[in-house]
């Protein structure tokens, strides 16, 4: 608007509107009262006010119009008798203040408005004053969420008797609210045993255990890990329950554990008799009788200390006093569920007398089974003997001597020794000792019992009659040869001589 203007001229205003913030702005209004020596509204003011309020006096929107000159009236109206002053026109009244209701105003947007005002002559000055108003509010929306809690658990699908099993659980608040006093009740199947947990409570039985979880905020996760035992073998169950007073629905979530029992038998064979100095076969055989595979089974043979090892199944080794098998170095993995397998050796001592023998089989898991065979190690006698003639050879005439040495080289006296010696037809016998009887064609000592160690000769003198060639039959018998006695022959050269 310009600054300074001549008298009864009109002033041009322009009020702009802007809205500078980045919210719309609601019921925008603009006012403008109508200043002090101003006669009129303009007719080019743009937009057009929507409501004036208030009057005065002076006429508005349009200038009022003077009368005629006299020099400028009609000729016929100059001519016509002078009438009585017409009254002029009713002024428009002039309204006290100007209103544009522009509504709403987007973020950033303006709005202009051109104001012509119409100024008195005689008017020294003119204030003009516009005033702005509007509403912003702000909207805030409030849902309504169900508290809701989900639950969800981990165990074991599968696990061995005694074995602790690890249970975790999983408790979300899926809504949008905060849900408060919040429980996780844990409920197991017979069969199972908590671990002790100064977190939880004990519930209405053994079988079941308390977590007081407390608030959880809208989205928030809280974990449980606790511990199980199987006391028992089969299927066993464990239900997860959440609960609280601000949740209608209660959430499940359940597992189950296939508890599998170990177990096996021993078997151990052995003889209950063995003779010293001679080897004695031992078995050992496990059997799995459980529902578990054994992948670790260690078996073990005592070795009595003055015994030697004879053989021994492949895979075995030995450590100080005793065998041991490692049952996982076999082929085809652990030992199945009514799988078995065998080991077998061999014992030998030269000492006669008792001896126990214990064999072991250790699973793990505390699974260990043992059994014991006891052997008495007889003694046995052990005859050797020889024979030989002296001389070798010799002529018709000619004397010779048969000798038999026995030795009994066992442990155990020799009992019922005998000697039969069967004489060929080509010499005659002069003597024979130790004691013995005439038999047709031959001799036969008396029997004797031999001490281990101890060794018994046998003479027996002859002539030669007749030429050839001599063969001595001998047979050595005793109790402990049994029905198998030992054999020899002897030759001797006789010559027909001069």
């Amino acid at each position: 608007m310009p600054s300074h203007i001549a008298p009864g001229k009109d002033v041009a205003y322009k009020i702009i509107v802007t809205n500078t913030s980045q919210a719309d702005a609601y019921r925008v209004t603009v006012r403008n009262p109508i200043p002090a020596g101003v006669v009129s509204v303009g007719g080019k003011t743009d937009p057009k006010p929507d409501k004036a309020e208030g009057t005065s006096s002076a006429l508005s929107m349009t200038k009022p119009e003077r009368p005629a000159a006299a020099a400028e009236r009609p000729a016929a109206a100059a001519e016509r008798p002078a009438a009585v002053p017409e009254r002029p026109a009713a002024a428009t009244p002039l309204p006290k203040e100007l209103t544009w209701h522009i509504g709403t105003l987007r973020a950033g947007e303006r709005k202009e408005i051109d104001l012509i005002l119409n100024t008195s002559p005689d008017a020294k000055e003119i204030s003009n004053k516009a005033f702005v108003s509007f509403e912003h509010g702000q909207a805030v929306l409030t849902r309504v969420d169900k508290p809701k809690l989900v639950v969800r658990k981990a165990a074991p699908k599968q696990a061995a008797q005694t074995d602790p099993l690890v249970v975790k659980v999983e408790i979300t608040n899926t809504s949008r609210v905060s849900v408060s006093d919040v429980k996780l009740v844990e409920d197991v199947s017979k069969g199972f045993e908590f671990a002790s947990d100064p977190d939880s409570d004990a519930g209405v039985s053994p079988q079941q255990r308390i977590w007081k979880i407390g608030t959880l905020r809208a989205g928030e996760k809280r974990d449980v890990q606790y511990r199980l035992t199987a006391k028992e073998a089969g299927d066993l169950y464990a239900t997860s329950k959440v609960t609280s007073a601000e949740v209608a629905e209660v959430d499940l979530a359940e597992s189950t554990t296939k508890v599998l029992k170990g177990d096996m038998t021993l078997e151990f064979e052995g003889p209950p008799k063995a003779s010293a100095g001679e080897p004695a076969p031992y078995a050992i055989k496990i059997t799995n009788t459980g529902t578990l595979p054994l992948a670790e089974i260690r078996i073990a043979a005592a070795v009595p200390e003055d015994c030697t090892v004879t053989k021994m199944t492949t895979g075995g080794r030995r450590f100080r006093d005793q065998l041991v098998w490692d049952i996982p170095d076999r082929e085809g993995g652990p030992l199945k569920p009514g799988q078995s397998y065998m080991v077998r050796f061999g014992l030998k001592t030269n000492t006669p007398g008792t001896r126990t023998v214990r064999a072991t089989a250790d699973a793990g898991r505390g699974l260990e089974r043992s059994r014991e065979v006891v052997t008495t190690f007889q003694g046995a006698a052990a005859l050797q003997w020889t024979a030989s003639v002296d001389p070798v050879s010799l002529t018709v005439g000619g004397k010779g001597t048969l000798t038999v040495r026995v030795t009994n080289q066992g442990t155990e006296v020799a009992k019922d020794v005998r000697l039969q010696v069967e004489l060929p037809p080509q010499i005659r016998v002069d003597k024979a000792v130790p004691a013995n009887r005439d038999l047709k064609g031959g001799v036969a000592f008396d029997a004797l019992v031999l001490s281990p160690g101890k060794s018994e000769t046998y003479s027996l003198s002859y002539t030669a009659e007749a030429a050839g060639q001599a063969f001595f039959q001998m047979s050595l018998s005793a109790e402990s040869l049994g029905e198998r006695p030992l054999t020899k022959k002897q030759a001797v050269e006789i010559g027909a001589g001069r």
